[in-house]
């Protein structure tokens, strides 16, 4: 019988060391491949967290320009800081916003263009609607017509009522149409003048990369049903060059009794419009009641309708593609 020999032994040792050294290489190569994972999914959800605060920063400026189309120093804007800058040769309707951080969170700086245009309130294209029109007893006078006095370029004044009217106080060319129900604001649009009434939208860091805010001649009264407003002292309106758009929410009725000639729209959302004594040149909207009462009178100006549905609204965006990242 042959005894075993001492390099049987040694290979077996031998055997054992390499199977144990290459178990802990897999073992550390593993263990550095889940280090690395978990390192560089932490490095990715925190630089997105930077650009997401970033891009907050970039929606506030969008929505500063639209209340204020300047300049802006740098400032402190939510979870970073952010300036506006004009563009040469852009005439006026681009500004440059940046952000940036802290050094210590991020050296990177993010600019974009912010660009504004006009936009409106959704209106029918029509002279007057209402659920029904109230007229003194006596009257003989038209109430409504067109405003470009019956010309060449005459314009048919549209009038839509719950309720009919004599055909014989409206001017020639006027055409009666009737609604199936009450008129209303369409429900986003009523929500937007909702936020806006009193004050504008909440916070700003929270506003989206494109936002519409209230012209210069766009008035917004609130008030409950049974409440009757006034139109503010100062309020446009006198002349065609500087018409009005105002807007009643709430339910609340509108009086605009003894105003003279009037230049603008009038939008009452759930409540009734008095106009005797005022002669609208424009167009109205009305839930309820349309009171013209002996000399109140509607001239249907389809230029000032189509000014308050396209350029009555200031609106500013973030122009897409215009996105840059980088170091100052």
């Amino acid at each position: 019988m042959s005894l075993p020999r001492d390099s049987d032994h040694g290979y077996a040792l031998l055997l054992t060391l390499f199977v144990c050294l290459g178990t802990a290489l897999l073992i550390a190569t593993a263990t550095a491949v889940v280090l690395c994972a978990e390192r560089a999914l932490a490095d990715e959800a925190s630089a997105r967290q930077r650009m997401h605060e970033k891009d907050e920063v970039l929606a506030s400026l969008a929505w500063n320009a639209g209340e204020h189309w300047a300049e802006q120093d740098w400032a402190q804007l939510g979870p970073g800081n952010g300036s506006l800058e004009t563009v040469p040769g852009s005439g006026g309707w681009l500004l440059r916003a940046l952000a940036r951080q802290d050094p210590g969170l991020s050296r990177l700086t993010v600019d974009a263009l912010v660009e504004r245009g006009r936009d409106g309130i959704d209106l029918p294209v029509a002279a007057a609607v209402a659920s029904y029109v109230s007229v003194a007893l006596n009257r003989v006078t038209p109430w409504l017509q067109s405003g470009d006095g019956g010309g060449a370029a005459f314009e048919p004044a549209p009038c839509y009522l719950v309720q009919p009217t004599d055909p014989a106080l409206v001017g020639e060319g006027c055409a009666l149409g009737l609604l199936s129900g009450k008129w209303h604001v369409d429900p986003g649009w009523a929500e937007w003048l909702r936020e806006r009434t009193g004050s504008t939208a909440g916070d700003p860091t929270s506003a989206p990369a494109e936002t519409a805010h209230p012209g210069p001649q766009l008035v917004v009264l609130s008030g409950g049903p049974g409440k009757t407003l006034v139109m503010p002292a100062g309020a446009p309106g006198a002349s065609p060059e500087d018409p009005v758009l105002a807007i009643v929410t709430g339910g609340a009725d509108l009086n605009l009794t003894g105003c003279g000639d009037l230049y603008g729209v009038v939008v009452v959302d759930g409540g009734s419009l008095s106009l005797d004594g005022t002669t609208l040149h424009g167009a109205v909207f009305v839930t309820e009641r349309l009171d013209v009462g002996a000399t109140g009178q509607i001239l249907f100006e389809k230029s000032i309708l189509r000014w308050a549905t396209d350029r009555s609204l200031v609106r500013t965006r973030l122009m897409p593609g215009s996105r840059q990242e980088g170091t100052d």
